[in-house]
């Protein structure tokens, strides 16, 4: 019978310690392997290589959970109304990996504000794609010190304006100022806020 190159050594033909010793060396050599083979198999852009703006893609990001959808709809729509070029992304209410990839490369690279939606349905969820949207927008707004990248929305109509009952944002968004929108309504501080941000991306597009 022919052995494979990876397969385990006779107990037999070696004292116990070389034993060990070999298993242990070829264990190394297959998980360089599989590291080796991982890596080509992601995404180029996972390693954040710059990547230009192309003009015309939108420049504010909404992420929502797909119960959230109506009021992130609402959302948006105020949001156009103040000037803003929004992108969200109906395209979650449907499987489909081309579209998760496209909106994460979009997160790392290209968007100039990200807007989380929390309520009490991602208070529900204790894992989702949302999720990994948010963990990318967090780790991508450690490198932008100088300006705002990350604009936490409330949408519950009951919020009393503790932050501390979204227990999944405390690490990751307690250093943001949460922004109110009942529903999906922004109030008017939220409005002034995205109207500030709205006027500075146009300042820096300015030629």
């Amino acid at each position: 019978m022919v052995t494979s190159p990876t397969s385990a050594p006779s107990s037999a033909s070696l004292a116990p310690t070389a034993f060990v010793a070999e298993l242990h060396s070829r264990w190394e050599q297959q998980h360089a392997r599989w590291e080796q083979q991982r890596a080509a198999r992601l995404p180029q852009d996972r390693w954040r290589q710059p990547r230009p703006v192309v003009p015309g893609e939108p420049s504010i990001f909404i992420s929502y959970m797909r119960e959230d959808a109506v009021a992130a709809r609402r959302l948006a729509n105020a949001i156009e109304r103040l000037g803003g070029d929004v992108w969200l992304d109906e395209k979650r209410l449907r499987p489909g990996d081309a579209w998760q990839r496209e909106t994460l490369t979009a997160i790392r690279h290209t968007i100039r504000l990200f807007v989380p939606i929390m309520s009490e349905n991602t208070e529900r969820e204790d894992e989702g794609y949302v999720f990994q949207e948010w963990r990318e927008a967090v780790d991508r707004a450690r490198g932008i010190p100088s300006r705002r990248f990350i604009v936490p929305v409330i949408i519950d109509e009951d919020y009393q304006g503790d932050p501390s009952r979204f227990r999944h944002f405390q690490d990751d968004f307690g250093r943001f100022n949460f922004g109110r929108a009942p529903a999906g309504e922004p109030d008017a501080a939220l409005c002034e806020t995205m109207t500030d941000e709205i006027r500075a991306m146009r300042r820096t597009d300015a030629p």
